[in-house]
C-alpha cells in the first residue's frame, strides 16, 4: 500500500481519489500534488478534503455531462472522455479517465492536452488557408502563361512558358495530394468492401496523361478492406510511372501477387528509371527527413501514410535500369 501511495502523491499527472454520495456527486477523498497544483490555488490536499470535486473544477455549461460520467463510475464502470474543466489559468482541455473502486468510490485521471488541441488547430487552419491561397495564385499564373504564350512567337519565350506551366501544375499537384493526405490522417479511418479491379479503373480515368501504355492482369472478382482514398493511392503510383517514364516505349503494368488468407500485393510495375533512393530511402527505411532529403513531393508519402492507415504496407523493387515495382500489401476480403 506504501508504494501505492508514494505513486499516488508523486505522479506528474493529476489524479484525484474521490467517493460519491447518494445522488452520485464526487466528494474529494485525497488528491496528489499534480491535481492540487493543476486546478487549484492551495498547497496541499488537505484543503480539498471533503469538497464536491464538480462544484471545484466543471463549468456550469458541463454539470449534466459530469453527472452522466459520475453515474457510470457509480455502477462501475470505465470512463474515458476529453472534457472541459475549470483551472486558474481558465477552462482547459483534459483528457479524462475514471475507474470505480469498492463500491461507491473512484479515482479520476486528467490529462491537460489544451496546448495540443490548440496546436492541431492552428495547423489545420494553416494548412487550409496556404492551399487556398495557392489554389488561387497557381490559377492565376497559369492564366497569365498561357496568354504570354499565345501572344508571342519568340521561341525562347514560349519554352519559358512551358516551364512555368510545368512548375505550377506541380504546385497544383503538390496542394491537392496535401489535402488529400490531411483528410485521410485527421480523421478516424473506415474500412469498406472494395472491388480491387473498380478501384484501379476510378484511378486511371482521374489520370490526365495516356494512359495506354497501362495493362491491367487483375481478377474481377477480387475484393479487398480499405479506406474511400484507396484510388487516390493507386492513382498516385500510376500517375509517377506514367509521367516520369522516359523509355522509348512506356509501359505499366498492374497486377496482383502473394494471395494469402488475409493479405494480398496489388503490383505497379513500370520501365522507367526507377525512384532516386533518396527518396525511396524515406519512404522505406524511415530515415530523417532534413531539407535536403525531403524528396521532391508528396506522391511517395500519400501512398505510404494512406496505405499504413489502412492497415496494410508499401515496398517497392527497384532497379536503375528497368523500372521499378511499387507494392502495396493490402487487407483481402474474406
Amino acid at each position: 500500500m506504501n508504494e501505492f501511495e508514494n505513486l499516488f502523491k508523486e505522479i506528474q499527472v493529476p489524479i484525484v481519489y474521490f467517493e460519491l454520495d447518494e445522488e452520485s456527486n464526487p466528494i474529494i477523498i485525497s488528491a496528489n500534488k499534480s491535481f492540487v497544483n493543476k486546478f487549484t490555488e492551495y498547497k496541499n490536499y488537505t484543503n480539498l478534503k471533503s469538497k464536491y470535486l464538480n462544484n471545484l473544477i466543471v463549468p456550469t455549461n458541463k454539470k449534466e455531462k459530469s453527472k452522466n460520467l459520475d453515474k457510470r463510475t457509480l455502477q462501475g464502470l470505465k470512463n474515458e472522455n476529453i472534457v472541459e474543466r475549470k483551472t486558474p489559468e481558465g477552462i482547459r482541455r483534459f483528457s479524462y479517465y475514471s475507474i470505480s473502486h469498492n463500491e461507491n468510490k473512484g479515482f479520476a485521471i486528467y490529462i491537460d492536452i489544451t496546448d495540443k488541441i490548440q496546436s492541431k488547430e492552428h495547423v489545420q487552419v494553416l494548412n487550409r488557408i496556404l492551399r487556398h491561397n495557392l489554389r488561387n495564385k497557381i490559377t492565376v499564373i497559369s492564366g497569365l502563361n498561357n496568354i504570354i504564350n499565345k501572344e508571342t512567337n519568340n521561341s525562347d519565350i514560349q519554352n519559358y512558358t512551358e516551364k512555368i506551366d510545368k512548375a505550377s501544375t506541380s504546385l497544383e499537384r503538390l496542394t491537392s495530394e496535401a489535402k488529400i493526405i490531411d483528410d485521410v490522417l485527421k480523421n478516424d479511418v473506415e474500412l469498406y468492401v472494395l472491388n480491387l479491379k473498380t478501384q484501379v479503373e476510378y484511378a486511371l480515368d482521374n489520370i490526365d496523361l495516356d494512359t495506354s501504355c497501362v495493362n491491367i492482369d487483375i481478377n474481377t472478382n477480387l475484393k479487398i478492406k480499405a479506406g474511400g482514398k484507396l484510388h487516390h493511392v493507386i492513382e498516385s503510383v500510376i500517375d509517377n510511372a506514367i509521367r516520369y517514364n522516359n523509355s522509348s516505349n512506356p509501359q505499366v503494368d498492374i497486377y496482383v501477387s502473394n494471395i494469402s488468407d488475409k493479405y494480398i500485393e496489388l503490383c505497379i510495375r513500370d520501365n522507367g528509371p526507377g525512384i532516386p533512393k533518396s527518396e525511396l530511402d524515406i519512404i522505406t527505411k524511415n530515415k530523417k527527413i532534413t531539407e535536403l532529403t525531403h524528396g521532391s513531393g508528396l506522391g511517395l508519402w500519400l501512398t505510404k501514410w494512406i496505405t499504413e492507415k489502412y492497415r496494410g504496407e508499401i515496398s517497392v523493387d527497384n532497379k536503375n535500369c528497368c523500372g521499378s515495382n511499387v507494392r502495396l500489401k493490402l487487407l483481402k476480403y474474406e
